[in-house]
């Protein structure tokens, strides 16, 4: 136990802060659980989950020869999106990474504004060679806070409605290829089958398209980002902001994977379903 103070002391120094010898054993447990358990096990999720993804990366290499099935069409999803809307994926990455500096400056400047602005000494500042007073730099950081915020809106609108034509582009193909099949004779022949087939079980693959390497990127950058912003603000309060993320990282998998089972099953019900009543 002494081993564990010791190392929870030696992490705090690190970090630029002393644990007082008078803290009480509940903070000081929360202290561990902060600092020392909590950065363990997401260390060993991650470690998991990375060993995970090679494992089935692995066996999909091994089935390389097999990528393309009888039809022409990719095995994987990643591949088909890939294979028709690379550019389209390339843009709305670097549009989401783009977004990102931004992102910080929104966080950047209110505290700025309180730190400097309304809360510091009087002062004057040189911005651009211009001599500003309090009174004039509390006006130009709030424009310039006001001028990110838009800059952040109008990116995020023009990232969700190119997302919307990319997905609606692969939608018309698929749409369009399964039609065309279906006219030739391939799969079913019953009509009842191939209008939910067209009309509701390709749907989410032209949701998923156009979020399949932007929404990750976003997301995640935009998590790194805030992330980084409150370690650099106070390293503890960036330490208690990923507690819980092990736990969400080992839970909402699972869960997401019975949630897809579930409507891996609907869609069946209603595929029968509806070549019955046809």
């Amino acid at each position: 136990m002494h081993a564990l103070t010791d190392v929870l002391n030696w992490i705090s120094t690190q970090l630029g802060h002393e644990i007082p010898r008078d803290t009480s054993s509940a903070f000081y447990a929360l202290f561990h659980v902060i600092l020392l358990w909590a950065p363990l096990a997401l260390f060993l999720v991650l470690l998991l989950r990375g060993m995970t993804s090679v494992q089935k990366f692995a066996r999909r290499f091994l089935k390389k020869a097999n990528t393309f099935s009888q039809s022409g069409l990719p095995s994987s999803v990643f591949q088909l999106i890939f294979r028709h809307t690379r550019r389209d994926q390339l843009y709305l990455v670097m549009l989401g990474l783009i977004s990102l500096p931004v992102l910080y400056t929104t966080l950047e400047l209110p505290k700025r504004i309180i730190n400097r602005a309304i809360d510091g000494p009087e002062h004057t500042t040189m911005i651009f060679g211009i001599k500003l007073t309090q009174t004039e730099h509390l006006f130009f950081l709030c424009g310039l806070y006001l001028f990110a915020i838009i800059i952040s809106g109008l990116m995020k609108f023009s990232l969700n409605v190119y997302k919307g034509k990319v997905g609606e582009r692969l939608l018309r193909r698929l749409r369009l290829e399964i039609y065309y099949r279906w006219r030739s004779g391939s799969g079913t022949k019953q009509r009842s089958e191939i209008i939910p087939i067209v009309t509701q079980e390709v749907e989410p693959i032209g949701g998923f398209a156009a979020e399949a390497f932007a929404l990750p990127v976003f997301q995640g950058g935009t998590f790194l980002t805030i992330l980084t912003f409150m370690f650099l603000q106070d390293p503890y309060l960036g330490a208690a902001a990923i507690t819980l993320l092990p736990f969400q990282l080992a839970l909402i998998p699972r869960l997401q994977r019975k949630v897809n089972v579930l409507a891996r099953s609907r869609m069946i019900e209603v595929r029968n379903l509806s070549g019955q009543l046809g």
